[in-house]
């Protein structure tokens, strides 16, 4: 299936600006889009402070400069965070995606070859969950949270599961309901740091 690409991360200040406003403008009034997350509020205040910000910086001082680079980080980690709202939303659909306004993978990827990846499953409430084989792992734990935002802290993560192999079956979840997922492999050297998360609608 295709996929968001981020490559807005390595776009300069000034492209980075009309970027963020189409996407902005993309997603507002998208029937698709009802609850944002990050807000598209949020999203256009970064964006004008960025600008504001890039003006300065043009003939300014080290510390407008530094504004400017802090300004910028903001946007990139709200886009960021907006482009897994969107593709937890589309659920692979590239007619949604496209309508967000950002950029897709020119090819579709093998979900197989996803770093990390959801299905639905056969019955209602039940989904399939797998990565990437990660070197050396013995085991692999995949957690849940119920989180209205991109879980921050390792608190906000419940476990879901255990398994041997890369891929698993959970269930017993409930029909329509948002959750996000990550899967941490276990090693000789101790619990690995948790994947990229996924927000995913339980059908």
């Amino acid at each position: 299936m295709k996929r968001i690409i981020l490559n807005f991360m390595r776009f300069a200040v000034a492209v980075l600006i009309v970027f963020g406003r189409s996407v902005h403008a993309h997603m507002s009034d998208n029937e698709h889009f009802v609850t944002p997350n990050p807000t598209l509020p949020n999203i256009k205040a970064a964006i004008d402070d960025m600008e504001a910000k890039a003006a300065l910086a043009k003939n300014g001082s080290k510390q407008d400069k530094s504004n400017l680079k802090e300004a910028r980080k903001k946007v990139v980690d709200l886009l960021r965070l907006s482009a897994w709202y969107v593709e937890g939303v589309a659920q692979g659909s590239e007619n949604i995606l496209i309508s967000s306004g950002f950029e897709l993978s020119k090819e579709p990827i093998p979900s197989q070859r996803d770093e990390f990846f959801i299905l639905p499953g056969i019955g209602s409430g039940e989904l399939i969950i797998g990565c990437i084989a990660f070197p050396k792992a013995g085991a692999y734990i995949w957690q849940v949270s119920a989180s209205s935002i991109l879980p921050a802290a390792d608190k906000d993560w419940l476990f879901a599961g255990a398994s041997t192999q890369r891929k698993a079956n959970l269930k017993g979840y409930t029909p329509d309901t948002k959750l996000w997922f990550r899967v941490r492999p276990v090693t000789p050297d101790g619990l690995m740091e948790g994947s990229d998360p996924i927000l995913f609608i339980i059908r």
